[in-house]
């Protein structure tokens, strides 16, 4: 089980199971789709929005064929306009496949309770022995 923490320029993760921190460079090898995308672009399209670098389709092509992936999305129609609900992450030569799929968004919201951080005490995988 992975906690991530997902900002604007910066990803955090922790192995709830094995108790262990991921520096950055341990979660790009962990999920290669971040050599596609920026942490911000995910957050992006988790809120449903698309980022700036994927409304062109001749930039999404370049950007994925220099990294050897794929990312496919779809977006649907709803109250407040057109927002992201399928994202497909698949690195070609590591033969991996990442999909989230946003089936239900509550609007107008708020949930502070919610919002949680990876604990100070947990090590970095490079830290431990």
């Amino acid at each position: 089980m992975l906690f991530l923490v997902v900002a604007k320029d910066q990803i955090d993760a922790w192995d709830m199971r094995k108790n262990i921190r991921y520096d950055k460079q341990s979660i790009i090898l962990a999920l290669p789709m971040f050599e596609l995308i920026k942490p911000g672009e995910l957050r992006k399209f988790l809120w449903g929005e698309i980022p700036d670098g994927f409304s062109d389709a001749e930039l999404i092509n370049s950007r994925t064929k220099k990294l050897n992936g794929q990312i496919q999305f779809k977006s649907t129609q709803t109250e407040i306009g057109s927002l992201v609900d399928y994202v497909s992450f698949k690195m070609i030569e590591e033969k991996d496949e990442i999909n989230f799929e946003i089936i239900k968004r509550e609007f107008d919201m708020q949930y502070p309770h919610l919002i949680k951080n990876i604990p100070q005490s947990i090590k970095f995988l490079k830290d431990r022995s």
